[in-house]
């Protein structure tokens, strides 16, 4: 009989996702702490107008699909995202290589729980319902990439985490929390990601009116009437920092919280 000790064992381990699906889809590792870290330095964002959107025919038809499930007010927030996201890689993560049209998927499902929190379609903690329910909608337009539609459901399903836990996040994830914070508190360590002059010109062609009314009620839904949720595990204080967004999206206007 052989000794196990002198037997030579090997560990095996899965192969990791090959380039092109780590950059296109992102799957690119970032630890959670990412704007913690002490080599993260902010520098003063360049001005952008770029405004045009995505054109493929998955975007078109993830387009024509969230219609359905959102309105216009949260229509117009999933835009912005999708060109916060396009602002913030461009100056912070020029080495990404995230495809377009993925960001613009992501923004326009991230937020169709919206429309369930109202109707209380589901137990289910509403950005997890909302990541399954993208996930096999992707599966569907892309003809089974689950490579894609896992990374769309992954960064929704996540979305809620916050910047202060233990590991790591997606890239795709990452962008996608940290434009959800410019847009939905304005916090200043966000938002001076971003440039004062881009950031009016995509509210101005995206107004925010009623916006942020629309989100407080749909959190509140979600915080009272889910305890169990995920939203349970945020830290104390999270939900009023949405009530309190004082930043100013535009040159003539600021938003009070009340998006009027």
């Amino acid at each position: 009989m052989n000794n196990i000790d002198d037997e030579t064992t090997e560990t095996t381990h899965p192969e990791p996702l090959k380039l092109p699906a780590i950059d296109r889809y992102g799957w690119r590792e970032i630890i959670v702490k990412y704007f913690s870290q002490p080599e993260f330095q902010y520098h003063v964002p360049s001005p952008q107008r770029k405004l045009s959107l995505p054109n493929t025919e998955i975007a078109k038809k993830t387009y024509e699909h969230a219609k359905l499930k959102i309105d216009p007010m949260t229509m117009n927030h999933s835009i912005r995202i999708f060109l916060y996201m396009r602002a913030v890689i461009y100056d912070y993560f020029p080495d990404w290589n995230i495809d377009e049209e993925v960001l613009y998927v992501v923004a326009l499902l991230h937020y169709s729980q919206i429309e369930a929190l109202r109707e209380r379609e589901s137990k289910m903690t509403a950005a997890l319902l909302t990541g399954v329910e993208a996930y096999e909608f992707m599966l569907r337009v892309t003809h089974g990439n689950k490579e894609y539609a896992g990374a769309i459901c992954e960064a929704i399903c996540r979305q809620q985490a916050t910047f202060e836990g233990k590991g790591y996040t997606t890239s795709l994830c990452f962008i996608l929390q940290t434009t959800v914070m410019i847009d939905c508190v304005g916090d200043y360590n966000f938002s001076r990601l971003i440039h004062p002059e881009t950031l009016h010109w995509i509210n101005t062609q995206y107004p925010r009116k009623g916006w942020m009314k629309c989100l407080n009620t749909a959190l509140a839904l979600e915080f009272y009437g889910k305890p169990w949720g995920l939203s349970s595990t945020l830290e104390e204080g999270f939900l009023d920092r949405f009530k309190v967004n004082k930043l100013a999206y535009t040159h003539d206007e600021l938003d009070d919280g009340d998006s009027e």
